[in-house]
């Protein structure tokens, strides 16, 4: 640890638990004998998950708060959304700590803010608390570096771009991949268009398509796949190795997003997860899977509406073709091992 004066635990204070996004910081931490802590800040929700008897991490929290008013200085990672009410209150129990934001928003231009506010004085407050209180920001995506630079929140030298990482190393398989078989894993719910995809492989009984995730279009997926049997639907899967055999065993994995009021597509997770075991993507072309995926050199981009093209196109490649592509995804989804990111987060070091 010759490079770090940390004594400390390094601290990720959050909305929620969301360990999977800090991945590569973990390993960095790890690899400098440093431990990586985890707090959440929503004590409201907190609170009624703890009526409700679903969590009972209120009292935790709240303790760690506290001990910020009067405790030893700490490094404290902060994942807020923009705009995000709660940063009044929580500026004044930082106000003693070296504070670190983390985001993946990638529209700091008030154009699509999660929490939006048309009080210039709180924008202007959020833009004081990036530009003087915090020491370093750790951007998710470069569209979410440059649009904080381009709209004065930043400069190019406070800010790291971190992309998510994958939750271990790569490990390589002899799984059989089945021709024609296409995959998607996510939420289930109207903005991914899975209902799209669903009339189009009921359509294409020679396609195989499999689900994997949960949400509110869950009865109606369940449905298709009661009525074609080349729509097989599997439920939520949160353990990563078994996702790995889905990823290993299926041609493409899908992505047609829809953009709504609130955004757009960001910088997902399983887009370079099933690159790294050689799923090619197909995916529409919003700011995140752009910045993954090279339209026809690792994967398919499209615009929105057209995903069945972007099928279209693949299913005419030929089996060299289809092999070129899957080789430069491979390599592609090395870029986001643990190892590579964690050299990313080294800042905090400093």
């Amino acid at each position: 640890m010759a490079d770090s004066d940390i004594t400390q635990p390094v601290v990720v204070l959050r909305a929620g638990p969301m360990p999977s996004h800090y991945i590569g910081l973990e390993y960095l931490l790890r690899k400098n004998g440093i431990t990586l802590k985890y707090f959440e800040y929503n004590i409201f929700r907190q609170a009624i998950d703890l009526i409700k008897g679903r969590n009972f991490v209120l009292f935790r929290n709240i303790v760690f708060l506290l001990g910020l008013l009067v405790g030893r200085k700490k490094k404290i990672v902060l994942g807020i959304a923009p705009y995000d009410k709660n940063l009044r209150w929580l500026n004044f129990f930082l106000s003693r700590h070296v504070v670190y934001y983390h985001t993946s928003h990638a529209f700091w231009d008030g154009s699509r803010m999660p929490c939006p506010t048309k009080s210039i004085k709180y924008q202007n407050f959020w833009k004081k608390f990036i530009t003087e209180t915090v020491r370093h920001v750790f951007a998710v995506s470069e569209a979410s570096k440059d649009s904080l630079i381009n709209n004065g929140y930043s400069t190019d030298e406070k800010i790291s771009v971190v992309n998510h990482a994958m939750p271990f190393e790569i490990k390589r398989s002899d799984i059989e991949r089945r021709k024609n078989s296409f995959l998607y894993v996510g939420r289930l719910s109207p903005e991914k268009g899975l209902l799209e995809l669903c009339e189009f492989f009921q359509r294409n009984p020679n396609l195989s398509f499999t689900i994997i995730g949960d949400g509110k279009e869950r009865r109606m997926i369940e449905s298709y796949a009661a009525r074609c049997k080349n729509i097989i639907y599997n439920g939520a899967i949160n353990n990563f190795e078994e996702l790995i055999t889905y990823y290993l065993s299926h041609d493409v994995l899908l992505l047609n997003s829809k953009k709504t009021s609130g955004g757009e597509e960001l910088f997902g997770m399983t887009i370079f997860e099933a690159m790294a075991y050689g799923c090619i993507p197909i995916a529409i072309n919003h700011v995140g899977p752009r910045e993954i995926i090279a339209n026809l050199h690792n994967g398919i981009l499209c615009d929105e509406g057209s995903i069945i093209d972007g099928i279209g196109i693949f299913l005419k490649m030929t089996e060299e073709q289809r092999s070129d592509l899957r080789q430069n995804a491979l390599k592609r989804g090395q870029d986001f091992q643990p190892s590579v990111i964690a050299n990313r987060w080294t800042q905090i070091l400093k």
